[in-house]
């Protein structure tokens, strides 16, 4: 009779524990994020839990605001996209727009106004190079503009050096 108490017991205390148990220590142990430029640096291609769960966590977008997927260049095809919408679905993250942008070209004002009230904005490009020239400094700087007012910039962490001195030079 002892041992069936201690085992309901320490089964209880066991499920309890587990419930305090703090997620975000777990995803935010090995982020990568540059507070200075507001850029958070993640490996999605080797860990893509992990990943949404770092970006959900550090940009605060399950409390208020919504995320957005900047393509480059057509850099990532758009059932790629759809996935990574349903990946932060999978989350209760509803509101993650996909927005096409040409790098030599000034964003239309449906980018100017979703990158405004951002939460955090993922960059996706195959060559971040054509976001160090001037020709695509309208772009650097709507996202700078974003940063300021409280979003993250997510990139690819292969990136993150190339990303920050181009958003040092703007």
């Amino acid at each position: 009779m002892k041992i069936k108490y201690f085992l309901a017991i320490s089964f209880t205390i066991i499920t309890f524990a587990s419930c305090l148990r703090d997620d975000a220590s777990i995803y935010l142990s090995s982020i990568n994020f540059n507070e200075d430029h507001k850029i958070l640096s993640i490996n999605y291609n080797s860990n893509p839990d992990t990943a949404i769960h770092q970006i959900i966590y550090k940009s605060g977008v399950r409390k208020k605001g919504y995320g957005l997927l900047l393509n480059v260049d057509q850099s990532v095809n758009s059932d790629e996209l759809k996935k990574l919408t349903y990946q932060f679905q999978l989350q209760d993250i509803n509101a993650v727009h996909s927005f096409d942008i040409n790098s030599g070209e000034t964003p239309n004002h449906n980018v100017i106004v979703a990158l405004e009230q951002a939460r955090f904005i993922w960059i996706f490009s195959n060559n971040m190079y054509n976001l160090s020239g001037n020709e695509c400094q309208p772009v650097i700087q709507a996202v700078k503009q974003a940063t300021n007012s409280g979003a993250i910039l997510v990139i690819d962490e292969k990136y993150r050096e190339k990303l920050s001195e181009c958003l040092e030079l703007h």
